[in-house]
């Protein structure tokens, strides 16, 4: 079956991220016929509602398939290939973000399971956004010697606080209903079990009001907790530099949060937390467009360096978790300003 199905089902369309094998990641097919079915629902007056899910009960989408661009990007290296289709798949998958974030209709994603880098870029412009029981979601893009892309930059920034410039630069994940809500990550939540229910209504809903009304409300109760520790990121992640910021938590006595974060920073790509830092201190007061034309630049910057290559090699290929990034020191990596 093919890797992204597209289903017209009344006035709407449901679109299935169809590699439950691969976690639903992202390849060029998926790209380019999601690209295709939402530039055609734009302009067809009988179409009134977009539902985006991915197939299998483990993941939304997991990302891009990182493991494709890092090959195309040795064959480059090693002067047997071009780098352009790694720079075109960049292109085409910034560009389908850009088409979600300006679309007129609504979209709704269903971020069942693993909602991460890619699978992000899908969902964060969608008007509604449903998170479950199941829904993991994470920007980890320093961990593999990359950035947080696909336009998250925009939406890290518009977090409350500093809470986006600590997930971008820890890659650390969220699963609590209250944090994802608040977090405008998701604006409903339902039990998974609900989902196919949830389809099911949006699906028979006849116009554009029913099918909004069939999403339900967004409210839920504020006793829930929290597992994000707001006071302590916006203490310590308010330094303009990494090395401020890592800094200030090694010398905090007796804040073991504050010792144990800062390790989890030292563990990172120095390259990539310095262009993280910079890409979102400038995202802060820019459009989501001028986000995304950033990221493709960053993207092709990482594809003619090293950590990238390192890190997939280290958390998906051998999965030995020891990447040697180059430098290996934030002391030996320039400073960015994108400002």
């Amino acid at each position: 079956m093919p890797d992204l199905l597209a289903e017209r089902k009344g006035g709407c369309v449901l679109v299935t991220l169809n590699r439950p094998e691969a976690l639903n990641a992202l390849n060029s097919y998926m790209i380019r016929e999601f690209s295709r079915v939402l530039t055609k629902a734009q302009t067809d007056p009988t179409i009134h509602g977009i539902v985006l899910t991915g197939a299998g009960d483990r993941a939304f989408c997991a990302g891009g398939d990182i493991k494709i661009a890092r090959e195309g990007g040795l064959a480059w290296k090693a002067g047997e290939a071009a780098l352009d289709p790694m720079l075109e798949f960049f292109d085409e998958e910034y560009a389908l973000n850009r088409l979600l974030f300006h679309f007129t209709k609504p979209v709704v994603a269903i971020m069942d399971g693993i909602t991460m880098g890619g699978g992000v870029g899908l969902a964060a412009p969608c008007r509604y956004r449903i998170a479950t029981t199941r829904t993991r979601w994470a920007m980890p893009e320093v961990n593999i010697g990359f950035f947080p892309d696909v336009g998250a930059g925009y939406y890290l920034t518009r977090m409350p606080g500093l809470i986006g410039r600590y997930l971008g630069l820890t890659g650390n994940g969220l699963q609590s209903v209250r944090d994802l809500l608040s977090c405008k990550i998701a604006t409903h939540f339902m039990v998974a079990e609900m989902v196919p229910k949830l389809i099911a209504n949006l699906l028979a809903a006849e116009t554009e009001e029913a099918f909004v009304a069939a999403i339900g409300s967004g409210d839920i109760a504020e006793d829930l907790p929290r597992a994000l520790d707001r006071e302590r990121i916006d203490k310590y992640f308010a330094h303009d530099t990494v090395e401020d910021i890592i800094h200030a938590m090694e010398w905090a006595d007796g804040d073991a949060w504050a010792k144990e974060t800062a390790a989890t920073l030292r563990e990172k790509s120095p390259t990539s937390l310095k262009i993280t830092l910079a890409h979102l201190r400038a995202a802060e007061k820019e459009s989501f467009d001028q986000v995304s034309g950033r990221d493709l630049v960053l993207a092709e910057y990482c594809l003619h360096g090293e950590d990238l290559y390192e890190g997939v090699r280290a958390v998906v290929v051998d999965k030995d978790r020891n990447p040697k990034w180059n430098p290996a020191r934030l002391e030996d990596v320039p400073a960015f300003d994108f400002s």
